[in-house]
């Protein structure tokens, strides 16, 4: 059976969400019926009840139905999933933008079937008095002025009209954050904030090329395609390398030859700045010590959903910052806006290494980056006046910091 287009706003369940409905199912019989509607276009088609119906199905039961005879077919679909589905402001927001056309599509058929909605009537299934039919316009009394598409998606999704206007920007202006604001993992007001972090990122950047144009001693970038070991081998006088190493297990012997190198490449009072997880901490600092003597564990803070180890019955809000050698007096609490995944995989915030590489350095010296990923580190330290060396054996690691830095 053809699916009514509101009935499609909201995503299916997952296998294991539907196999435990379907197992429910089989156990206490189908509480809520599936609803029907005869759509005047497609024909009957399915209004709600996607997931119980392929419950139904998983278990061998016909599914009871019931027809929808009302006038508001797309509201009450909504209606009826807003209700028994907990969403945050952010996914009721959503679900009003993605109802917008379909209001649209239904107030524009309505108008040419000479047909205005009353902005008063109830919704309620079986409820025909929604509809006013203009039939003389001396002798029917002038409607009250029908609520727009907009405000009728808002209603229908429980969305207030300021999250549904900041869901619309987020998703033309990030759909990456859009998702995630879908998913109910991200808070409206916390995409917003890393749109604009993003757009203070771009504006730094852009003035750093535009600073680097106009003076004698211009920041140089250096990317090498490759392993540091072999391909960073022939540097020295490195005032600082910042780096966030993989966090996995099978990486740590990585670590021994990231510290031996260091104290190769670095001046006297050089920098060893090391962002890593804490479930593998003791091993890490065992790893790096008796080279760069140990200065400092700077607090790196996330916002957003605490990372959850499971093994180690703990949810954490931050990582460490391993700093070795010299250097300038620095605060040791850095913020971050959230990890962006755009570039890589295991991409950090800009503005959190833009504070990092502040504190550390200063204009004119030189920062490299071992494991440089999509090269956030490099891109911070160039926008800062900084010459930024980094290396990474991923291809596509290579490309989009190439890309990102050219």
């Amino acid at each position: 059976m053809k699916v009514h287009p509101a009935a499609e706003l909201f995503p299916m369940f997952d296998t294991e969400a539907l196999q435990s409905l379907a197992d429910d199912i089989a156990l206490h019989g189908l509480t809520e019926p599936v609803w029907l509607y005869d759509d005047p276009e497609m024909g009957r088609v399915l209004l709600d009840g996607r997931n119980r119906s392929v419950a139904c199905e998983l278990v061998g039961i016909e599914p009871a139905t019931r027809i929808y005879t009302g006038s508001d077919p797309i509201t009450f679909s909504i209606s009826q999933n807003v209700q028994r589905r907990h969403l945050t402001a952010g996914q009721r927001a959503a679900v009003a933008n993605a109802a917008l056309p379909l209001y649209e599509a239904q107030a524009q058929a309505l108008m040419l079937a000479g047909v205005a909605p009353n902005p008063g009537a109830d919704l309620h299934q079986g409820d025909d008095a929604e509809l006013t039919v203009i039939l003389d316009a001396d002798l029917v009394p002038e409607p009250k002025r029908a609520p727009r598409a907009a405000d009728r998606a808002g209603k229908a999704a429980g969305a207030s009209g300021r999250a549904t206007a900041q869901y619309k920007r987020i998703a033309e202006q990030a759909p990456d954050l859009a998702e995630q604001v879908k998913a109910g993992t991200m808070a409206l007001d916390r995409a917003e904030r890393i749109i604009r972090d993003r757009d203070a990122e771009q504006r730094r950047v852009e003035q750093a090329k535009r600073d680097a144009e106009a003076t004698e001693s211009k920041p140089t970038i250096d990317l090498r395609h490759g392993d540091f070991r072999e391909v960073l081998a022939d540097l020295s006088g490195v005032h600082a390398i910042i780096t966030d190493p993989p966090y996995p297990a099978d990486f740590l012997p990585l670590l021994d030859d990231l510290a031996a190198w260091a104290d190769k490449v670095l001046t006297e009072d050089g920098i060893l700045a090391v962002l890593i997880g804490q479930t593998h901490l003791p091993e890490v600092y065992r790893r790096l010590e008796g080279h760069r003597p140990y200065r400092w564990t700077v607090a790196y803070m996330t916002e957003g959903p605490a990372y959850v180890s499971h093994p180690r019955r703990v949810s954490s809000s931050w990582k460490p910052l391993l700093v070795y050698g010299g250097g300038p007096r620095f605060s040791d609490v850095v913020r971050s806006s959230g990890d962006d995944k755009r570039y890589h995989k295991w991409g950090q915030n800009f503005d959190a290494f833009h504070s990092i590489i502040q504190r550390l350095t200063t204009s004119g010296q030189t920062v490299v980056d071992p494991f440089m990923g999509a090269g956030t580190t490099l891109l911070a330290a160039h926008s800062l006046g900084r010459h930024a060396i980094g290396s990474d054996t991923d291809d596509d690691a290579f490309r989009a910091a190439s890309e990102r830095l050219r």
